[in-house]
């Protein structure tokens, strides 16, 4: 979308007031001033006036997605997209299609079927040389639809490219490490337990420069299982509940079950 720049604004108002106190002199009416003033309002005023898109709305929606468990909303933004998808021939739409396909049907398609709906997605993005925010939140939702093996293989191809965005996306990049390091950890840490130990360590760092401290203990407990520390997995979930976090600290305790 393209912003209104105020000082362009501001220049031609200046103009306008110096032109009709010069063209005063021969033209008491200020005629010509008054014809450039209302020429670069025309020109200014849709600038002003632009929303945002239908592409950027959908984009903005699919970016609001917190967890699979929103099915419903995930319906509506894939039958916007496939609206738009008649009309555009936007790399993003047909992304963002396929990553809400597989992420609608992830309990009910086979890992070869999701894999089909994403892979054509990951082999575009893995020619990107810098990703923006929407890459990396894609890239970040198919690590869920990938094979274990696959979404870690992919996510070690991620992460040498991450120290290039330093203070910008910070919390997708956190987002990144720490559904890496699940994943791991769910698989038996099947990578190492060092992969996981390792992503939970950057994603802490990355939380508490965030101040993102909620984010920062679901990882800390993480870390603590990972470690065998089971006291400090407890305290670190009671903390989230005397926060009021009842969802975070519910969820750790249905996948850690001695929380």
């Amino acid at each position: 979308m393209i912003a209104a720049d105020p000082d362009f604004f501001n220049f031609f108002v200046i103009l306008t007031v110096f032109l009709n106190f010069f063209l005063s002199f021969h033209f008491p009416l200020g005629l010509g001033a008054t014809l450039l003033y209302l020429a670069a309002c025309a020109c200014i005023s849709p600038i002003l006036s632009e929303k945002p898109s239908k592409l950027e709305n959908t984009l903005n929606e699919f970016e609001s997605i917190s967890d699979t468990s929103e099915v419903k909303k995930m319906k509506s933004i894939l039958k916007k997209a496939r609206q738009l998808e008649e009309k555009s021939t936007l790399r993003y739409i047909h992304y963002i299609i396929c990553i809400l396909d597989a992420l609608i049907h992830v309990d009910t398609y086979n890992c070869d079927q999701l894999t089909n709906l994403v892979k054509p997605v990951w082999n575009e993005l893995s020619t990107v040389s810098v990703w923006n925010h929407t890459d990396l939140f894609i890239i970040n939702n198919l690590l869920y639809i990938f094979d274990f093996q696959t979404a870690l293989r992919i996510g070690k191809k991620i992460i040498t490219k991450l120290n290039q965005y330093g203070d910008n996306n910070v919390l997708l990049q956190n987002a990144i490490y720490s559904n890496l390091a699940f994943i791991n950890m769910t698989n038996s840490n099947a990578f190492g337990k060092s992969i996981t130990i390792n992503y939970l360590q950057k994603s802490i760092e990355l939380t508490k420069h965030a101040h993102r401290y909620d984010l920062l203990l679901l990882s800390k407990i993480r870390l603590a299982m990972v470690l065998q520390q089971y006291e400090k997995a407890k305290k670190c979930a009671q903390y989230l509940r005397a926060w009021g976090l009842m969802t975070l600290s519910i969820w750790s305790t249905k996948i850690f079950l001695f929380l």
